[in-house]
């Protein structure tokens, strides 16, 4: 026999790999017969860490919700603010009116809310509810919402785009006025 040297074929994350293997150049016949190297799987330096070190490939990863302060904004709507900068207002009903600016529930934190989040269930936005929360850039409103009070959003000026739910029928004076859009 006339030995030729098969190559090894490196194991990736996700496929298998061969070992070194050699063969007859002139009959064909297996002399030495490769072995197959299991996958690697991805390698991370822990739970939260998206990105595998060897590939590169991205993963999803489930972050803890981190709650920095929350409470209630209506009869049956709560609020959360979140440790990224996120408020969600959650429940079923309306979000109660402000009628001072200054007084919503979460007004110490309006320097921190970057974006609002209004969950399904929430149907109606109350007066003067983020007036001046300068900081938000972002809104996410729910099919639910039906309507959105005077002054809601007034002066949130780092407000760029605002998706308006089919099921709104109300928009009230200056709701949006003076923000980005």
């Amino acid at each position: 026999h006339v030995a030729e040297t098969i190559p090894a074929v490196a194991p990736t994350c996700t496929a298998t790999g061969l070992t070194e293997g050699t063969k007859c150049s002139a009959c064909g016949e297996i002399l030495v017969a490769q072995e197959v190297v299991p996958a690697l799987g991805h390698v991370y330096d822990d739970d939260k860490d998206a990105t595998c070190n060897v590939c590169g490939e991205e993963r999803e990863v489930e972050t803890e919700e981190v709650i920095i302060a929350q409470g209630a904004c209506g009869a049956s709507v709560n609020w959360k603010l979140l440790e990224n900068g996120t408020l969600v207002i959650y429940g079923n009903g309306a979000m109660e009116d402000c009628f001072e600016v200054g007084t919503q529930p979460y007004a110490k934190y309006l320097s921190q809310i970057t974006k609002v989040v209004v969950e399904e269930g929430v149907i109606f936005i109350g007066r003067n509810a983020f007036y001046g929360f300068t900081a938000i850039t972002e809104v996410v409103l729910p099919e639910s919402l039906m309507a959105i009070e005077e002054y809601a959003f007034f002066g949130c000026s780092a407000i760029k785009t605002f998706d308006i739910p089919y099921n709104v029928f109300y928009i009230g004076p200056y709701a949006l006025r003076k923000t980005g859009i």
